[in-house]
């Protein structure tokens, strides 16, 4: 099925198990897959133009980005059961990442995500967690209801106005 003039597919509230999002929707913008029964997700390379992934509600437990979704501002896949999250380092437009009600026991962000302004990782099970030095542009960072031992924030980040780490082990 040629898809290229797609911008908007919403799938949320469905029962599938399973989806593979073809690559061929060259102009998708927004996917929105909330509120189902996914347990596997996987994407095709060529999502080049995608903006918003939402897949919070699911029964995902990994979660893998390909590389070149690279104009990705928003993912938020918040109550899955997530245990893996592999972001790739070309993900520079991010602004928003909602992982709230996960399984994460570690999660690493990679250098270059400058414009990340809000970051949700409350109700997972991190024991540690660092913010990068050139997440500059942080104004929110919820990580509380977790295992933490350890939070390291870096000295740059002047634009912090909200941090909620309640319930931790610090």
């Amino acid at each position: 099925t040629n898809l290229t003039k797609l911008t908007v597919l919403d799938l949320s509230e469905n029962r599938f198990p399973q989806l593979t999002i073809a690559g061929g929707m060259t102009n998708l913008t927004t996917l929105r897959l909330e509120n189902g029964r996914l347990t596997n997700l996987s994407f095709n390379t060529g999502l080049t133009r995608l903006t918003s992934l939402r897949v919070g509600f699911n029964q995902l437990s990994s979660l893998v980005l390909p590389a070149d979704m690279t104009n990705l501002i928003e993912l938020s896949a918040f109550q899955n059961q997530l245990t893996n999250l592999t972001l790739p380092s070309s993900l520079a437009n991010l602004s928003t990442l909602n992982l709230d009600g996960n399984q994460l026991s570690r999660l690493q962000l990679p250098a270059g995500l400058t414009k990340l302004s809000f970051i949700a990782l409350g109700g997972n099970q991190l024991t540690s967690f660092t913010v990068p030095v050139d997440m500059t542009n942080l104004t929110a960072l919820r990580i509380n209801d977790n295992q933490l031992t350890n939070l390291s924030l870096s000295t740059g980040l002047n634009h912090l106005s909200l941090l909620v780490a309640s319930r931790n082990q610090l």
